[in-house]
């Protein structure tokens, strides 16, 4: 599949490619090699297309948060994004589930990393105009 991902370029590949990404994006996410796909996708794409990906995460997050191979590639997946609304959904999903996640001992690390870290702030605290993306992003 890498070999598939250094060949799609132009926008139009780019879309197909995360449209089809899209579907098995929970089963990759938990396996090594398919954590490793997704990741590359997520520091390759332009945000539009990685928050494509981000929202599939956020929409499993407990999922894959607490999956041995899915906790850690979260953590590399939000290492290669900037702060923006690609990111939100997921940060916030994380936030809303730290209770869970703090009970599992894959969930803990994810809780630990981003409630109180980098982003953390600027979804709970954000600006009202960033609060505003931010609720229609959840709707």
């Amino acid at each position: 599949m890498l070999k598939i991902l250094v060949n799609v370029k132009t926008p139009e590949k780019i879309y197909a490619f995360v449209l089809a990404l899209k579907r098995i994006t929970l089963t990759l996410m938990k396996t090594a090699n398919g954590g490793y796909v997704i990741q590359h996708c997520v520091k390759l794409f332009p945000p539009a297309y990685q928050k494509v990906i981000l929202d599939e995460v956020a929409k499993n997050c407990i999922n894959i948060a607490t999956d041995k191979y899915g906790s850690p590639i979260i953590q590399k997946c939000l290492g290669h994004v900037d702060q923006g609304q690609a990111i939100f959904l997921l940060v916030k999903e994380i936030i809303v589930n730290a209770a869970v996640l703090a009970e599992d001992q894959y969930g803990e690390i994810n809780k630990t990393q981003w409630v109180g870290g980098k982003w953390t702030n600027e979804v709970v605290m954000a600006p009202s105009a960033t609060v505003s993306k931010l609720n229609n992003i959840v709707k």
